[in-house]
């Protein structure tokens, strides 16, 4: 069996200061457009001894360490990237982001 290697060249993002820089970042990075990433809203969390654990059942209610009126935590990975609060978009639930790290 023979693999094929091609190598792939990247833009480089040198000599981005200036008022420029946001375009000029934008269009170097055009190549990932299309990439896919996951985002990870976080509603809260809770902890529960094992038996705790093991006595859930359907209808068991857990108390979280999130304030009703907290802003929730937008997450790519594990790096926050900012905050929001859940919203309501025709039958779905959306986040809407009320600040950005």
């Amino acid at each position: 069996m023979t693999t094929q290697i091609n190598e792939i060249n990247l833009p480089t993002l040198t000599d981005v200061a200036g008022k420029n820089s946001p375009n000029l970042i934008k269009e170097k990075l055009s190549v990932v457009d299309q990439v896919e990433v996951e985002l990870i809203v976080e509603v809260g969390s809770a902890k529960l001894t094992i038996g705790e654990l093991l006595n859930l059942k359907q209808g068991s209610l857990i108390k979280l360490d999130q304030l009703v009126d907290e802003p929730l935590k937008l997450y790519l990975k594990d790096r926050l990237l900012g905050y929001g609060k859940l919203v309501a978009v025709d039958d779905m639930l959306g986040f809407q982001i009320t600040q950005l790290n």
